[in-house]
């Protein structure tokens, strides 16, 4: 994710769209939450399957976020 140019929110909102369009789902929601519970939905009304979420270092953009901020 590019947060160091877009900010953290932008940036996971962008993925969240790019994920969004990658697999044809129109989310409508305004919030990164309620637009992340709804592409979940979205997935497993188009697929008929369940949505498996894998989070691998989650804390990483954050974590370098934050290192970020506190150099300023």
């Amino acid at each position: 994710m590019d947060f160091r140019n877009q900010g953290l929110q932008q940036a996971i909102d962008n993925s969240l769209n790019n994920q969004a369009k990658l697999y044809d789902v129109k989310t409508f929601s305004q919030t990164i939450s309620a637009k992340f519970e709804e592409l979940i939905i979205e997935l497993h009304k188009q697929y008929k399957r369940q949505v498996v979420i894998l989070v691998d270092e989650y804390d990483k953009p954050i974590t370098d976020y934050l290192e970020q901020k506190n150099k300023k």
